[in-house]
């Protein structure tokens, strides 16, 4: 059952804004939503932008499947619903940019925040980089992660019931859609929502962390606000970002893949080191990052002395000559 939202500042930056106490996945609320027609698509200055927020969620989930633990006061659990042009996101040049633009936009409002607050940095390096596509690593440890999913609609913006679509980072031809839009007679082009499911560890106890790999805001940053002020003030901040995004995307997708480029490169952990990947075909390859491609995609010397471009799976961070 939604409460009041109790995030005034988000409220004043998205169309709409929904808490949940306790629900499933706020990704799932956000995809029911989109399909009953409930956020659609308007043509003006920005794309549309709907917030659904969960003190606890029972059934989160990351990429690759896995279970986001949570506990109340804990963690930072909001979806970002949008709806774009299908071109945003099955277009081959901008696809895998989508969890990017998420990622980077998520650094930059909890980096606005810490400056608000006056927090400061309880170690020397607490710099927010992102390991590839777009986990959320603080001195070598995770985070945050994000989760972004698709549902397409007809070009009034009505949900036609289709299963929702992950993006991978991932614009090789042979995994997108291709716009068909050019083929319609000049109608426009159909529409498609857009969920960006963030998760950001905000105040875990390190007895409680659900692995050793990760990590908390408050573990590595002294002075922040109570847990839904701190809520509040990121989700705004991503929302203004992500809106921003989508729209110069649409406008100038060239030009701002460009930027995005080179922010992404100089804020890439997995760049530069040993790496495991591991493929959505079961290949397992180790090696070492080499860079980042212009759809997105991750360039990487194996061990076979072979280039790899890896576009959809999970690369994993290791220690300097290890195999496990």
């Amino acid at each position: 059952m939604a409460e009041d939202a109790e995030m005034p500042l988000s409220e004043q930056v998205a169309d709409s804004v929904v808490r949940y106490v306790r629900v499933g996945s706020t990704n799932d609320v956000a995809r029911q939503a989109l399909l009953q027609g409930k956020i659609g698509y308007c043509d003006s200055a920005l794309p549309p932008m709907a917030l659904i927020a969960a003190d606890v969620q029972e059934s989160g989930r990351g990429r690759m499947g896995r279970e986001w633990l949570n506990r109340p006061g804990e963690c930072f659990m909001v979806s970002f619903v949008s709806v774009v042009p299908s071109s945003v996101v099955y277009g081959a040049s901008i696809n895998g940019w989508l969890p990017v633009l998420a990622g980077l936009c998520s650094i930059d409002a909890v980096n606005e925040v810490l400056g608000h607050c006056n927090a400061h940095a309880i170690h020397d390096d607490c710099r927010l980089m992102l390991k590839w596509p777009n986990d959320i690593f603080c001195e070598g440890f995770k985070m945050g992660g994000i989760l972004v999913e698709s549902v397409q609609l007809g070009r009034n913006g009505a949900g036609k019931g289709i299963d929702n679509v992950t993006i991978h980072a991932d614009a090789s031809p042979d995994n997108t859609r291709e716009n068909s839009s050019h083929d319609d007679g000049g109608q426009s082009e159909s529409l498609v929502g857009v969920i960006f499911g963030i998760g950001l560890n905000m105040n875990i106890p390190a007895e409680s962390l659900p692995t050793q790999q990760a990590t908390s805001l408050q573990l590595h940053w002294e002075g922040l606000p109570q847990a839904t002020v701190l809520r509040d003030r990121i989700a705004a901040g991503i929302a203004a970002k992500l809106r921003e995004g989508l729209r110069s995307l649409m406008d100038n997708p060239t030009e701002y893949v460009d930027q995005l480029l080179k922010r992404y490169v100089r804020m890439c952990w997995t760049v530069g080191r040993r790496v495991k990947a591991n493929l959505v075909d079961g290949t397992v390859r180790y090696g070492k990052a080499l860079s980042i491609m212009s759809d997105a995609s991750l360039r990487m010397m194996g061990d076979d002395g072979q280039i790899h471009v890896v576009h959809t799976g999970d690369v994993g961070i290791l220690p300097a000559q290890s195999d496990s």
